[in-house]
């Protein structure tokens, strides 16, 4: 990521936008509030006044966050995670290669955190293990720090081949909906076993997002899918 920082981060620029952003979204909100009691006027139809307004409150706090860089400080401290947390430190130099080859991107030790119980060489060697990353995790940043704004590293231009099942979520509620769908066709065409779970209409990251949407039973549903595909249902 770029050393560049935006305009705003600095005073008297941010005071000013802080005051501008703050008097702005307040009106918006205000109008969003009466325009989304028509069904209509809502991103969709079928969403709920609710998961309506909880999207674009959504929407103006990671504008709000990576206009001004806002950072997020994470901890390495076990926690209430105990003895299921551990922390991987960063590979040596030379593995590191492409775009990730560049002096202003320094690897870090990262947090992971085994479920349900930490991984036993004696015991559970002979156990599926099922290694999950979130996507959000891993962004090229543009200078204002906003994912919306710069792109995902993502391999949907380069499928690849992999002997390990994937199961991948797609909801037609979410902005990368479409290029899901085709990430997923070009991975079957080169030969990888793909369960593929599409909802309708739940936004992106349902996990967290289910409270506000009233999705739990299709939450429900995905976590039943993916269960049986771990079994090889």
């Amino acid at each position: 990521m770029s050393g560049r920082t935006s305009p705003v981060t600095w005073q008297p620029a941010k005071t000013i936008y802080i005051l501008y952003f703050t008097a702005t979204t307040l009106v918006q909100t205000l109008l969003l509030s009466v325009a989304y009691l028509c069904p209509r006027l809502r991103p969709l139809p079928t969403w709920s006044w609710k998961a309506s307004m909880v999207r674009h409150i959504t929407r103006f706090y990671f504008e709000y966050s990576s206009r001004l860089q806002v950072g997020t400080t994470l901890s390495l401290a076990p926690g209430h995670e105990g003895a299921n947390f551990i922390t991987i430190p960063p590979r040596e130099k030379g593995r590191y290669t492409g775009f990730l080859n560049d002096p202003r991107i320094v690897p870090e030790r990262i947090g992971a955190t085994w479920y349900p119980v930490r991984y036993s060489r004696e015991t559970d060697c002979e156990k599926k293990v099922v290694l999950h990353f979130h996507g959000g995790a891993f962004a090229a940043l543009t200078d204002n720090g906003a994912v919306s704004c710069g792109p995902l590293i993502s391999p949907t231009q380069a499928p690849f081949y992999t002997p390990v099942p994937l199961f991948m979520l797609a909801s037609t509620g979410e902005c990368l909906h479409e290029e899901i769908i085709q990430f997923d066709r070009d991975m079957r065409a080169v030969g990888n076993r793909i369960e593929l779970c599409e909802v309708r209409d739940v936004a992106h990251d349902p996990y967290v997002s289910a409270w506000a949407f009233g999705c739990q039973a299709e939450v429900e549903q995905i976590m039943g899918e993916m269960w049986k595909s771990i079994r090889g249902e």
